[in-house]
């Protein structure tokens, strides 16, 4: 059994995909198109994603950064 198969994951709507990512409807299904974007599960009508699948996406986009980590700053920080 994975890590992921030991616990339960709540599945997000395209909305709140959107809301996640900050991209549009149409990049969404344009960057899926390209391989570029997880693709959901369909539930009927729905497309469903799994939170683990946003957060990979999140993480792997993070890494292609051409920002290092170490010079990213909070805006609450004080220089």
């Amino acid at each position: 059994m994975s890590a992921s198969e030991g616990h339960l994951q709540k599945f997000l709507r395209l909305p709140e995909v959107l809301l996640l990512t900050g991209l549009s409807r149409a990049t969404v299904y344009r960057r899926i198109r390209a391989d570029e974007f997880p693709r959901g599960i369909k539930d009927g009508r729905c497309t469903l994603w799994a939170t683990s699948q946003i957060a990979a996406w999140q993480k792997d986009k993070l890494r292609q950064s051409p920002f290092p980590r170490h010079e990213t700053r909070h805006l609450n920080s004080e220089s």
